[in-house]
């Protein structure tokens, strides 16, 4: 099985490669976001040829999850997304997720927000998820 990273599923995510030698993990201190009491788990990618390398990667990787204390589902990732032209330029992204369903015993959020900046960017919502299907490449193909 191939396995892809993919953001907008947390169970699938960096979060789930905790235990590799090259992710580093911070457990911060418990908050809340609204009325839920929330873990903070701060996960990002630690490698490089050098200590800077490794240093500049984990900032660049680095991803805050906020994790419901009684159901252990992520609520809100943030991150910061770098222009790939000029790193020292950055923007603030908050993904909320929400109205999880078990899709073949994972936990998929059907409902995306996510905020650049703090300004509405993105509203996923989706009608169905599946796993295992073979994608065409003429599926993303555009007219």
């Amino acid at each position: 099985m191939v396995f892809q990273r993919t953001d907008h599923i947390p169970v699938l995510s960096l979060i789930s490669e905790f235990d590799r030698s090259d992710v580093a993990v911070e457990l911060m201190a418990d908050s809340t976001l609204g009325t839920s009491a929330v873990h903070v788990v701060v996960v990002s990618l630690y490698s490089g040829q050098s200590k800077q390398d490794a240093e500049t990667l984990q900032t660049r990787t680095r991803v805050a999850y906020l994790i419901d204390a009684k159901t252990n589902l992520v609520l809100k990732a943030s991150q910061s997304n770098y222009n790939e032209n000029n790193p020292s330029e950055s923007q603030r992204l908050d993904t909320y997720f929400s109205d999880y369903r078990n899709v073949g015993a994972i936990m998929v959020p059907f409902h995306q927000e996510v905020f650049a900046d703090d300004k509405p960017f993105l509203n996923m919502v989706f009608d169905s998820v599946s796993f295992g299907i073979a994608v065409q490449d003429s599926d993303f193909s555009i007219d």
